[in-house]
């Protein structure tokens, strides 16, 4: 019979009560945006049908609301982790790197991914890096890579953004362009392969016919036209980004 004081304290290491290193390595969180009840099979499924990984992937709940997604080496979770976001079932998937203890806001955290923006509609003379760049950094966040591009149909050229978008919040549809030496104007935003969105709020992760969320005030206007597939041709230039 062991006998202790009740204020002993009994020492452990996580390694002793949890395989850490092991989950560190072969684990990520994931935060899939949808009203929708997804169990942890069905979830399982869908992520070996689209990643078509080798190996045995085990999908389970945090008390968090996120999935915890452990994958069979650390070579299949360094390459979830690059490509995020996902698109799975039409729904937006974004991946975390699993850590010890984990924290209470981490579901907030979990909202900012790279997607790739179009913008359309800039005026020949404005339909450069620097101008891109200006827009998406200003309205919408961090700018990581950037070209002009040139549809392959009609060659009318665009920018082609890669940024770092919160989807916890409403997307943007249009910027408008000021300038004292050009007239102003409208820029057309398009997400290339955007998954389904609520046409009245203008946030990823539910119908409109689910929405609690009041429409943004200005000229947002919100529909399919948002989404692209049109991936057209890179301009290539001499302009240099700072």
């Amino acid at each position: 019979m062991v006998h202790m004081s009740e204020d002993q304290v009994i020492q452990f290491s996580l390694d002793e009560v949890q395989s850490t290193k092991l989950r560190a390595s072969r684990t990520v969180l994931g935060r899939l945006f949808t009203t929708d009840q997804i169990s942890t099979l069905e979830l399982r499924d869908a992520l070996v049908d689209a990643w078509q990984i080798k190996g045995r992937v085990r999908v389970s709940t945090t008390s968090h609301g996120l999935f915890e997604i452990m994958l069979p080496n650390l070579e299949a979770k360094s390459w979830a982790l690059k490509l995020s976001p996902w698109i799975i079932n039409d729904k937006l998937l974004i991946l975390r790197a699993w850590v010890p203890s984990i924290p209470r806001k981490i579901f907030e955290e979990i909202a900012v991914a790279p997607f790739r923006i179009q913008l359309w509609g800039v005026k020949e003379d404005c339909c450069t890096k620097l101008f891109g760049r200006k827009m998406v950094a200003t309205a919408i966040g961090q700018v990581l890579d950037l070209d002009v591009f040139a549809c392959t149909d009609t060659g009318e050229r665009f920018i082609k953004v890669r940024a770092l978008i919160d989807f916890a919040k409403p997307l943007r549809s249009q910027l408008m362009a000021a300038s004292d030496e050009v007239d102003n104007f409208w820029v057309t935003l398009k997400y290339e392969f955007l998954p389904s969105f609520c046409y009245h709020c203008g946030r990823v992760g539910h119908a409109r016919s689910e929405c609690l969320f009041e429409s943004p005030k200005g000229r947002e206007r919100f529909g399919p036209h948002m989404s692209t597939k049109k991936m057209g041709r890179r301009i290539y230039d001499e302009e240099t980004i700072p």
